[in-house]
Order: C-alpha cells, then structure tokens, then sequence
C-alpha cells in the first residue's frame, strides 16, 4: 500500500522579538513625549510665543502618535498578527492596515521558492544584496487581483507574494514545505471550467541561493 503524505497547514505570524524590538523604540518616543510635555526632566526648554502652535503640532504627534503607535505594537506582541496562512481554501496574506486576510485558492499558486534580490546604489557603482524571502507566485486569472494593498512586512504585486524575511516566524523551507505538500494532494486541484494561458515571468527572477547572485532591479 502506497502511503499518502497529508498537507501541512502552516500560519506564519510576526515574529515577536522583532515586535519587542519595536516596542523598545515606541517606548522611547512617548517616555521622550512625555518628558517634553509634563515631567521636563530632561528635555525641558522654552518655546517663543510666535511658535508655540509649531511646538503643540510637534507634541501631539510625539505624545498622541506615538502612543498610539505603542498601544498597537503592545497589541501585536501579545497578539502577534498573521502574516501569511496556508490551508485547504488557499494561501492568505495580510492587507490593509490591521493584517486583514486576503484568500486566493490554491489551485492558482504556480509555485513558491526562495529567492534573491539585491539593488543598485544610488551611484550606480554598487549593489546591495538581499537575503533570500519566500516568494509565492501565482498564475494570473481574471478572477483574482494582480495586486493587492498589504501589510507592513507584506508585499503582493505582479501575482507575486513575498514576505520580509526578519519578520516571519517560520524558516523559508517549511513555508514551501507547506505549500508543496498541498500542490501534491488533491485539496488544491483545479476545478472545472478553470483555464491558464500560458504566462511569461514577471516580477522578480528567482534563481537558487547562492552568495554570487545578484538580480539588479530593471
């Protein structure tokens, strides 16, 4: 008897201790916000009468937006959010601001590798490389969007999804662990009525792991 594998489901979230490392920076804004405004322990200077609104503006944002930007990464560090889920309905990916998730069936997913990117400097003379991302690529349909307005750490462009590589919980294997097993049974089969034409590649160029690449930017 022949032994079938079964799909792995996979969620990938934020990684916490970057979520920590952000919320060691928000920190600072609002204790530095709060020392502006009311204790002047540290940062205690005058403002001239003529730019008092231009000072108001300037706390507001440090006191009101950093707060607010605390409160939130506080949030995610106790509910880090889901960046990426793979599953029987597809592969889901964050959008908008709060990580909403966006599901395109399985049967589009062309294929999901890691891959390497590097960009030139602004001098032209140098490039800076990349460490290789996961990068889920789908074939493109009328049906789903070519592109999509997503999350911090998140990027949908071209029928191209990628993530940022130092923000993921999960290893670039085990997502494609993942993804392959669901592209070998039958839960991501293509239903009837279904039909790709045949595609040129878009967006990045993937290549396999290596030191000596380097894929410029057009």
């Amino acid at each position: 008897m022949e032994l079938t594998t079964q799909p792995q489901r996979l969620t990938v979230q934020m990684w916490r201790p970057y979520l920590l490392f952000l919320l060691f920076i928000t920190s600072i804004l609002v204790v530095g916000a709060l020392d502006i405004v009311y204790f002047k322990k540290v940062l205690d200077f005058e403002i001239s009468a003529d730019k008092a609104w231009i000072f108001s503006l300037f706390k507001f944002f440090m006191l009101g937006c950093g707060g607010v930007i605390f409160f939130q990464t506080l949030w995610y560090v106790i509910f880090p959010p889901v960046m990426m889920m793979v599953d029987e309905n597809g592969v889901s990916f964050g959008t908008g601001f709060r990580y909403n998730l966006f599901t395109i069936p399985g049967h589009f997913v062309e294929q999901a590798a890691q891959e390497m990117f590097s960009i030139h400097s602004l001098n032209l003379t140098s490039q800076f490389e990349f460490i290789g991302a996961i990068v889920v690529r789908f074939k493109p349909h009328p049906s789903i969007p070519s592109w999509k307005a997503t999350s911090i750490g998140i990027s949908y462009y071209a029928y191209a999804l990628g993530l940022t590589w130092y923000m993921q919980n999960q290893r670039v294997r085990v997502i494609i662990a993942s993804i392959e097993s669901f592209q070998k049974s039958d839960a991501w089969k293509v239903p009837p009525g279904i039909e790709f034409e045949s595609q040129k590649k878009v967006g990045f160029q993937s290549v396999a792991p290596s030191k000596n690449n380097r894929l410029p930017l057009p």
